[in-house]
């Protein structure tokens, strides 16, 4: 059996060690292998289609990003860090056990920056100042 195998094989019994860490792969990333391109938003595939044809691939959709299989001294191991060549290892978490999924050997990675928050903060309220700011006789126009 293949090294590759052989942990996929150890992830899906529930022998590896996953290091899922959500935080890792905030904002927008594309990984290309040979023939598919991924698109994934704050570690979740969002898209998903084939560079010869533009065929969209549904089937990886909505999986979420857990690590890259990466040959390591003891054999294959699932790191943090992108390697040349190294896989995608994919999760869906479900009901009946985890989905996992294995990407071809990846040949580029393209990681942007997190989008700022959209959300913007109220100005400061300033009805709880004790002392009164009222001014008296100032002509109007100023």
């Amino acid at each position: 059996m293949s090294g590759r195998r052989e942990l996929m094989k150890r992830i899906v019994e529930g022998g590896a060690d996953l290091p899922c860490n959500p935080a890792a792969w905030q904002g927008d990333m594309t990984i290309a292998t040979r023939h598919t391109v991924y698109r994934f938003r704050d570690g979740l595939c969002v898209a998903v289609h084939r560079q010869d044809t533009g065929a969209v691939q549904n089937e990886c959709i909505g999986m979420t990003m857990a690590g890259w299989l990466v040959d390591g001294g003891d054999g294959p191991q699932v790191s943090m860090e992108w390697l040349p060549g190294a896989s995608a290892v994919l999760m869906r978490p479900g009901r009946n056990g985890d989905a996992i999924a294995l990407t071809s050997p990846t040949i580029q990675v393209r990681r942007e920056a997190a989008r700022p928050s959209r959300i913007v903060p109220r100005p400061p309220a300033y009805r709880d100042a004790q002392d009164s700011m009222t001014r008296i006789g100032v002509p109007r126009g100023r």
